[in-house]
Formats: C-alpha cells, sequence, structure tokens
C-alpha cells in the first residue's frame, strides 16, 4: 500500500476517520484485556493468600506472589501493546502521515515503548507492587513461623 499524503488544510476523509476508528478499536480491546487481567490476579491471589492463612503453608503464599508476577508481565505486555497502537494513531492523525491507508502495523513503534517502560509504569507498579508484597509478606511470616516452631526446646 503506498503511503497517503496529507496537505495541511487537507479535508478529513472517511477512509482516515475508519482507519483511526479501527486503531481506536484495537486500543479498546487491548484496555479491556487488561481489566480483566487485574481481576484475575486480585481473584487468584486474594484465594492463594486466604488458604495460605487457613492452611498455614507458606507455599500458597508463594505460589499467591507467583500469579502476581505472571500476571503482571502479561498485563504489561497488553500495556505496551496499547501505548504503541496510541503512537500509530498520533501518527495517522498527524499533518506529515506516512502511514499507508487501513494499516495496523505498530512495530515501528517497539524502540520507543519499552518493555521495561511498560512493566514499572505507575499504574501496574501500584497495583500488583503491593499485592506481590502481601504474598511475600505471608511467606515470611509462616516460614519464620515454622522454623521457630521446628528449633528444639532448651
Amino acid at each position: 500500500m503506498k503511503p497517503r499524503p496529507r496537505k495541511t488544510g487537507a479535508k478529513v476523509t472517511t477512509e482516515l476517520i475508519k482507519h483511526l476508528e479501527m486503531i481506536q478499536a484495537v486500543v479498546t480491546r487491548l484496555a479491556s484485556n487488561s481489566f480483566l487481567i487485574k481481576g484475575w490476579t486480585l481473584t487468584v491471589s486474594a484465594a492463594f493468600y486466604g488458604f495460605t492463612v487457613n492452611k498455614n503453608d507458606w507455599r500458597l503464599g508463594a505460589m499467591g506472589s507467583a500469579v502476581g508476577v505472571v500476571f503482571w508481565f502479561l498485563d504489561s505486555y497488553y500495556l505496551r501493546q496499547e501505548r504503541m497502537y496510541r503512537c500509530l494513531y498520533d501518527e495517522v492523525r498527524s499533518e506529515q502521515n506516512s502511514i499507508p491507508i487501513f494499516s495496523l502495523n505498530a512495530r515501528k513503534y517497539h524502540k520507543r515503548v519499552t518493555r521495561r517502560g511498560a512493566f514499572f509504569s505507575t499504574t501496574l507498579s501500584f497495583f500488583y507492587g503491593p499485592i506481590v508484597a502481601v504474598g511475600l509478606i505471608l511467606v515470611a511470616i509462616y516460614v519464620t513461623r515454622d522454623s521457630n516452631a521446628q528449633l528444639p526446646c532448651d
């Protein structure tokens, strides 16, 4: 597909509007997936933490933290993809647009939007950080409790 030239003051075409709507639909779907992941993280981690307290087993707390970390990685993937598509959206709507019509290829932004930047973003860190921290605290509590219980009496 050829890049479509846009001149300053050019009219907004129906193709441009449809292209922007397609990109926005992808961004919306990615944001929806991210929201669902957060719900699953909270549910599964809370279940593991509840069983940790109920069964007095630190390994269940470790599993809850592991679930938090795994979902954190997955959510950061969706956030990175969403940011890349937002970059594509911004370029498509700009005056100096060199994106082919109806292209959804956002790979050219992968260096601008890093995995590390998405993983350690403020929103994800403030959501997943406490979830993982609670699990690690439970692990520390139950590991020290288990090690104190196994000490011989003097």
